[in-house]
């Protein structure tokens, strides 16, 4: 689907008549798109202009003389294989609009590179045989993308993980492109509007009112991390599109298959404790639609206030840039160690400085016997209380009491949690030395844009 705000020529007056015109259809996409038979996708495609069907030859089909199992001799046909799906993921699906066209069809028919292949809730299949061969173990998009589509009936199943769903949705969304910025949001618009109907929670660009702490804890980075030839970096639009809280407000500057929005709990620390537990308050959130699509733009009034335990941190700049983000930080006040650290943008993007003070709201921590690993937002002050997010980082603390082998129950976060459950009196008492300790009423208020 092609922006219809990139023509220059509309006057003002057809402009706003076309973007209502645009809001209101984009907002009908899910049933449009559910309700067809199926689609056919023109997957070669790199524009309007260039069809549907390939100028390559059929791969080529070898004979090979056999006896079959009455002892006659036979000829079976074996076909050069020329790989057009997995890594190989062909042009159409290089842009944002194709990843709901793809998934909320029931069934689609892909015409390929050198050849044809057919998905639906249940079968995904083709002519080579290689995606419907139960020893292949296929990547990247092919394999998230139908995942993503034949779980899409699943989201009314009470039991069904429908975090995960839409986390999955985002990192195979993020790396596409797009030719007008600004459709992040409506782009996807078609998917959040069955997840809304499903759930019956509440959009906020690009993430949801039931799990938002959660949802806040996003990076950038490569899939197979760390990937030495280069690292992971976003940019912000030159106009508003999303808050900064919101991974709808980045784009990935070197976009490719690899480098995508992740959730930090799903594919985060190699340390994994047994649960999370929110460490902040959600006291407010505001995020009100631009047009008459409900799950399309927002407008530039959208704020989150959360009460926090601010940790002052200093910036530093870094020389090896190729294999380290560009920036670190450092002299974290509260004495824990800084894991790892994800920058939303550059530097200068940021109107940053090496030596500039910044802080680390620790959103979420997990527990076990022997850390605590706190997931923060990175936060620069603009003015007073308010603040923008530039980055996510994990902040660590070591036990120094460790018993080994010891297990922790940690009560963990629960969907439309927005604000701390103490631990016990048994957890708090054992993991006084190393976990986040505060009071919930002495958090401190902020607002972030």
């Amino acid at each position: 689907m092609q922006s219809l705000f990139q023509h220059d020529t509309l006057t003002d007056a057809q402009r706003r008549d076309t973007e209502l015109d645009f809001a209101k259809e984009n907002s009908s996409m899910a049933d449009i798109y559910e309700g067809s038979y199926f689609t056919i996708s023109a997957d070669i495609s790199t524009s309007m202009d260039s069809g549907m069907f390939s100028n390559n030859s059929p791969p080529a089909c070898l004979p090979v003389k056999v006896v079959d199992d009455n002892g006659k001799p036979v000829t079976l046909f074996a076909r050069t294989r020329k790989l057009s799906h997995g890594l190989w993921a062909s042009g159409i699906n290089t842009r944002s609009w194709t990843l709901q066209e793809h998934i909320l069809p029931p069934r689609v028919l892909h015409f390929g590179q050198y050849d044809i292949s057919w998905r639906c809730r249940k079968l995904h299949i083709c002519e080579c045989g290689y995606v419907n061969n139960p020893d292949r173990i296929l990547n990247g998009f092919c394999e998230r993308q139908s995942k993503v589509a034949r779980e899409l009936s699943q989201l009314y199943q009470p039991a069904f993980n429908v975090v995960e769903w839409w986390e999955t949705v985002i990192e195979s969304y993020s790396h596409r492109s797009l030719s007008e910025p600004r459709d992040k949001l409506p782009a996807l618009s078609g998917l959040a509007q069955v997840y809304r109907k499903a759930t019956m929670d509440t959009y906020l660009a690009g993430l949801w009112r039931g799990w938002l702490l959660y949802g806040l804890c996003w990076g950038i980075r490569y899939r197979t991390y760390p990937k030495l030839d280069k690292f992971a970096v976003g940019c912000r639009p030159k106009t508003f599109r999303a808050p900064s809280w919101s991974w709808a407000s980045i784009d990935i500057s070197r976009p490719d298959f690899e480098c995508q929005i992740y959730s930090c709990f799903v594919n985060g620390t190699d340390i994994k404790p047994k649960a999370f537990r929110i460490v902040c308050m959600l006291h407010q959130v505001y995020c009100t639609p631009k047009t008459s699509d409900p799950t399309g733009e927002v407008s530039e009034d959208c704020r989150l206030e959360i009460g926090v335990k601010l940790v002052s941190v200093t910036i530093k700049r870094l020389r090896c840039q190729s294999t380290s983000p560009q920036w670190a930080i450092y002299n974290v006040k509260d004495g824990t160690e800084v894991q790892y650290l994800m920058p939303d943008c550059r530097l200068e993007d940021e109107g940053l400085s090496d030596g500039d003070e910044v802080f680390c709201a620790p959103i979420m921590e997990s527990l076990d016997h022997k850390y605590s690993v706190r997931r923060c937002i990175l936060l620069k002050r603009l003015q007073g209380q308010t603040y923008q997010r530039i980055g996510f980082c994990v902040l660590l603390k070591e036990n120094p009491n460790v018993i080994e082998h010891e297990e922790l129950k940690v009560d963990a976060w629960q969907l439309g949690q927005e604000s701390p459950v103490p631990l016990s009196e048994e957890i708090a008492k054992k993991t006084k030395d190393y976990a986040l300790q505060f009071d919930v009423d002495m958090l401190e208020r902020i607002v972030i844009i």
